[in-house]
């Protein structure tokens, strides 16, 4: 079967600023779309453990929030014999997880303080 891209979900992480004890360090939301679900749900009704694929970007907000952007797409493992589709991206198909990600239109970048 040829690939096909997948729909991608958007959200957000924040630094949770009200951390106390074992609180998360970061808060935020993922929205996954229709097509996304509807695609988890045929992968497990055929006996395969679903499984998103993550791409996250350090931004910051026009108010100075440091943030971090996730994208996600359902990750469907491809046959090792199909060639790669040549329009590039982070959504083309993969043997196993990679690091291997385009980056979307950035905002302003982060400096390289640590979480």
């Amino acid at each position: 079967m040829p690939y096909q891209p997948q729909p991608k979900g958007e959200g957000v992480l924040f630094i949770n600023a009200e951390k106390q004890g074992n609180q998360p360090d970061f808060r935020g939301k993922l929205t996954l779309t229709k097509e996304q679900i509807m695609k988890l749900t045929e992968i497990g009704k055929s006996g395969i453990e679903p499984t998103l694929q993550l791409g996250v970007w350090k931004r910051k907000s026009k108010a100075g929030s440091k943030y971090l952007f996730i994208a996600s797409e359902v990750f469907v493992k491809q046959e090792a014999q199909q060639p790669a589709p040549q329009n590039g991206g982070w959504n083309k198909p993969q043997t196993e997880q990679s690091d291997d990600w385009d980056e979307p239109p950035k905002s302003d970048d982060w400096d390289d303080t640590p979480y």
